[in-house]
C-alpha cells in the first residue's frame, strides 16, 4: 500500500464517528520545517475524514539545531535506492528549515491536544498550558536513528514497533499510551519496513483523539496510571557507518541469493496451522517450540 494522501482512505478499515453531541476536538499538528513528509500528509487527510476533529496545523520556529553527522557515501546510496521504492519520510534535509510559529503562538491557538511531530530539538520545552489534554509524540522502532527502523532491519528483528507517547510536562519523559508490534520486512530496502508501523501509528493516533473527545478526564486518568519513561531528546540523529552498511548490504544480498538457490525448481505453497500458545515467546528464536 502506498502511504500518500490519495491512498490514505485505505487506512479506514471500519466506519469512524465522533461521540454523539461531542464538541469538536481542536487538534494541533506541530511540525518542523516548511515541507510535510508524505506520511504526515496521509495522517492529516485521515484525521480530516473523522467528524469532530478540528485540525490546527503549524510549523514551529526553533533555533538552529546542532549539525547532525552526515551520511556516508554507501548508506546515502542505499537509502536513496530504498526511498525510490517507498518514501514515507521524504528528504531528511527538507525538514530542518525554520517555521514561523513560536510556543506562545501555539498556546494562543487553544488546542485541546497536540500531536508533536517537530523532532527532538527542544528537550526543555515546558508543555504545561500548551494543550488542554497534553501532547502526543510518535517513536519508530528502537534508537534515535536518522533512518527509521534501521536497527530492526539490520539485525533481522522479527518485529518492529510504533509507539505513541503522551506527555503532560516534558518531551524528555513520556507514557506509552498505545503501541503496535508488527512483523518486520527484512529486505535490503529499509524504508519498506516502515509501511505497516506508519499505518498503525495513524490509526492509533485517531483512536486516541476519539477517546479524548469522548471523555478527556477519563483518558488523562488512564494515562497517568502508566509509568512514565525517560526518552532521549535533544540528541542529533546518527547514521550507520560505511562498515555497518557494507556488512548489512552483503548479508541481505547473500540471503537473497541463497533463497533463490534453495527455492529453485520449487513452487511456493501456503499452509495454516493452529496450536496452543502456552505463554511461549513468539519472537525469541531460542524459545519457539512448534510441537503439536
Amino acid at each position: 500500500m502506498d502511504l500518500t494522501p490519495d491512498h490514505s482512505t485505505l487506512l479506514l478499515p471500519f466506519k469512524i464517528s465522533s461521540p454523539s453531541g461531542a464538541q469538536p476536538l481542536r487538534t494541533g499538528i506541530v511540525m518542523e520545517g516548511q515541507q510535510t513528509a508524505p506520511w504526515v500528509e496521509a495522517l492529516l487527510k485521515f484525521l480530516n475524514q473523522i467528524p469532530g476533529i478540528d485540525l490546527f496545523q503549524t510549523s514551529l520556529s526553533i533555533d538552529a539545531a546542532p549539525a547532525a553527522k552526515r551520511p556516508g557515501w554507501l548508506i546515502d546510496r542505499l537509502y536513496k535506492a530504498s526511498r525510490a521504492k517507498f518514501d514515507p519520510f521524504g528528504d531528511p534535509a527538507s525538514h530542518t528549515m525554520d517555521g514561523n510559529a513560536s510556543l506562545d503562538d501555539i498556546r494562543a491557538a487553544g488546542c485541546d491536544v497536540i500531536i508533536w511531530l517537530a523532532g527532538s530539538q527542544l528537550p526543555d520545552v515546558k508543555l504545561s498550558g500548551l494543550a488542554k489534554h497534553g501532547v502526543f509524540t510518535v517513536r519508530w522502532g528502537a534508537g534515535n536513528h536518522a533512518i527509521p527502523f534501521w536497527k530492526e532491519v539490520a539485525n533481522n528483528s522479527v518485529t518492529s514497533f510504533a509507539t505513541i507517547y503522551w506527555h503532560d510536562h516534558s518531551l524528555a519523559q513520556g507514557r506509552d499510551v498505545q503501541s503496535a508490534e508488527l512483523s518486520s520486512s527484512p529486505g535490503l530496502y529499509i524504508t519498506l519496513n516502515a509501511e505497516q508501523p506508519l499505518i498503525a501509528a495513524i490509526r492509533m493516533l485517531a483512536s486516541l483523539l476519539l477517546e479524548i473527545q469522548s471523555d478527556g478526564p477519563r483518558f488523562a486518568g488512564r494515562a497517568k496510571r502508566i509509568e512514565p519513561q525517560p526518552l532521549p531528546v535533544g540528541l542529533p540523529p546518527d547514521y550507520p557507518s560505511d562498515c555497518e552498511t557494507a556488512r548489512f548490504a552483503a548479508g541481505k544480498l547473500m540471503r537473497s541469493a541463497y533463497r533463490r538457490w534453495a527455492t529453485r525448481d520449487k513452487s511456493a505453497k501456503w499452509f495454516i496451522s493452529i496450536r496452543p500458545n502456552r505463554s511461549q515467546s513468539i519472537t525469541d528464536q531460542s524459545r519457539i517450540h512448534l510441537q503439536g
